[in-house]
């Protein structure tokens, strides 16, 4: 009888340790799957924005010609908003055909919607319901907050007397989610892009 007792005693412990063992593994697991949906995510947003105002006639255009000709017609970058959520979606064009001129394929753009990212391309309106595609799965995931914001942004002089001057912008982006089937798996993310093409100004 004792040995049983005991026997038991030790079996229920094993199967306890076993138990939480599994427990522990399986949240790893769900947080694992949670972060790289997020993680995809937030690699496709700043590889596309990190090319916001490329423009394939600067190198003949900056400081040549008169002003107007010199603005870069790509460089609006411009954070707006979806269902009245401040910086939740971001619009941006970038030169893709390289023929100087901003065609209306040339606008791209993220969003929250729906409990999803979306991006879209052509026109620059947050609102529009047609175009917007998702990029995030809402059958495994549900996205509860994205932030576009500008931070740090620096002006520099790029000749002694100061006329010329040139804006490094970056964009930080705050990516927030959970799994759709257990909302106690949550996680946030940040990363902050740099633009490439860094505004310029005579003046």
């Amino acid at each position: 009888m004792i040995s049983i007792t005991v026997g038991l005693i030790v079996m229920a412990g094993v199967l306890g340790i076993f138990v939480n063992t599994v427990k522990a593994s399986s949240d790893a697991m769900k947080m694992t799957r949670l972060n790289q949906e997020l993680r995809a995510a937030m690699d496709v947003m700043t590889r596309d924005i990190r090319r916001a105002g490329y423009w394939g006639k600067a190198s003949t255009s900056i400081g040549f010609g008169p002003a107007v000709s010199n603005v870069n017609p790509f460089d609006v970058i411009a954070p707006g908003a979806t269902d009245g959520v401040a910086n939740s979606c971001i619009i941006y064009s970038y030169d893709e055909d390289k023929d100087g001129v901003v065609d209306e394929h040339e606008y791209f753009g993220f969003r929250l919607k729906s409990s999803a990212v979306q991006s879209r391309e052509e026109n620059e309106n947050c609102t529009a319901s047609e175009e917007w595609k998702d990029i995030t799965d809402k059958q495994s995931i549900l996205i509860t907050a994205l932030k576009f914001e500008f931070t740090n942004p620096k002006t520099v002089a790029v000749n002694p007397g100061g006329a010329s001057k040139i804006k490094v912008r970056e964009v930080t982006i705050t990516l927030q989610g959970e799994l759709k089937n257990d909302s106690s798996v949550k996680r946030e993310i940040k990363d902050a892009v740099r633009v490439r093409s860094d505004q310029w100004t005579a003046s």
